[in-house]
């Protein structure tokens, strides 16, 4: 039985048990947001989020397997969602094998930089189709970080978009 055939009087009083004044729709909208949000790797998405009702960090409901949070309860902005792994990723692009890309290192950085600096999917969807699905261990420069680039790569690779 899925949750959308149970009757909306008995959905409110299911959801107003948990949360105080929170609709089913509310509820259905804010499941349909955090879905878009699980096909970004977990790496690039910070562990907890403070919410804003019980004054505390909490798991993030943006990663994929945590508990659901209603948005409304969650203090979010883009430094909340967004961790700096994706930043300390791209760092270590080499500028002359990006080029390879037909890009060039300083364009791919802004595009980062863009995807940091907002909440919206759709920024990180542009990132993907234009660079990180193409980039393999070849694209960065040194030895440094290469378990931290290969766990990146891979976790990439397992979330198709």
């Amino acid at each position: 039985m899925k949750f959308e055939n149970i009757n909306e009087d008995c959905a409110s009083v299911l959801i107003s048990f948990l949360w105080p004044n929170y609709t089913r729709e509310e509820f259905l909208t804010d499941i349909e947001y955090y879905i878009s949000w699980h096909r970004i790797p977990d790496i690039f998405i910070n562990c907890a989020i403070h919410d804003i009702r019980l004054d505390v960090r909490v798991p993030s409901p943006y990663r994929k397997n945590t508990p659901f949070r209603p948005r409304r309860t969650l203090r979010i902005s883009p430094w909340s969602i967004w961790s700096p792994a994706m930043k300390r990723f791209m760092y270590w692009l080499s500028k002359d094998k990006v080029r390879k890309l037909k890009t060039y290192k300083r364009c791919v950085m802004r595009w980062v930089s863009d995807v940091l600096e907002n909440r919206k999917v759709e920024y990180y969807v542009f990132l993907h189709h234009k660079i990180l699905k193409y980039l393999t261990p070849e694209f960065f420069r040194g030895q440094q970080n290469t378990l931290f680039q290969e766990e990146v790569l891979q976790q990439i690779a397992s979330c198709p978009l």
